[in-house]
């Protein structure tokens, strides 16, 4: 037989593997968490920037917003996320930009930024054309579309970590589905409308990509087994000789009852 490592040392290996599986998703994890937090305050010091511009100059941009059927105002589609009425409606939308972009890249990363983007595109065009004639600004519209993708899609997805971003979704912005109603005058029911449409839609469209995955604790039950090729030969041999013990002494005794002794 082939002599193996020493007990000692395999274990030493074995320990040093299992760091190195462990600690690497880890920092990993760590990294991408990193960067998708720098993303994130990007988006919103890009928000940030403008009302500070309009504080400066004392001026407003509202008119840079975006207003239905009007095609002079069709760039308002984009521009529309980045304008907001006064720093209450600021801070509102920044804590809802802020959750739920983060759990977007966290949870759904192959399809974050399409999501963001069909999102703004698909739904402010919903809005330029059903919406009433008014300037319509803020980032309502991406925030609605975000909590309805993050929301169905735990639904249709039905895995652990889907589930669970669904259950703090519904707990934050339960009440928001009152938003969707005409019940408040100089709030764009529209954009919030419109938006959760789009999310619904894109969380179908996207329902298969990004899987989430595998869970550790199934790796955790699985047992490592190492098997030496020359013990499995003794095991192989020790078995047939067991196998042929017991034919003899079967052969024997038939010849004993039939009287060849």
């Amino acid at each position: 037989m082939r002599a193996g490592p020493a007990p000692g040392k395999l274990i030493s290996m074995e320990r040093g593997l299992y760091a190195y599986h462990r600690e690497a998703p880890l920092e990993e994890q760590h990294g991408r968490l990193r960067g998708h937090i720098i993303i994130v305050c990007l988006m919103l010091l890009a928000i940030w920037t403008v009302k500070m511009a309009e504080t400066w100059w004392d001026a407003s941009f509202t008119h840079f917003g975006m207003f239905p059927r009007d095609w002079k105002h069709l760039y308002g589609i984009v521009t529309m996320p980045f304008l907001h009425k006064d720093f209450g409606h600021l801070y509102a939308n920044s804590f809802g930009v802020f959750v739920l972009t983060m759990a977007l890249f966290q949870f759904y990363e192959k399809v974050a930024w399409r999501v963001i983007l069909h999102s703004v595109l698909w739904g402010g065009v919903m809005v330029w054309i059903i919406a009433r004639p008014a300037y319509h600004i803020g980032a309502s519209g991406l925030i609605y579309s975000l909590t309805a993708f993050l929301f169905l899609s735990g639904i249709l997805r039905r895995d652990r970590a889907s589930v669970g971003v669904m259950l703090i979704v519904a707990f934050l912005y339960g009440g928001a589905i009152w938003g969707v109603f005409p019940i408040h005058p100089g709030i764009s029911w529209e954009g919030h409308l419109c938006g959760a449409i789009v999310g619904c839609l894109l969380a179908v469209r996207y329902r298969r990509v990004d899987p989430p995955p595998r869970d550790e604790s199934e790796d955790e039950d699985e047992v490592d087994v190492r098997i030496d090729p020359d013990e499995v030969d003794d095991v192989y041999q020790d078995s047939y000789a067991r196998v042929d013990e017991d034919d003899d002494d079967h052969f024997r005794d038939q010849m004993y009852r039939r009287g060849y002794r």
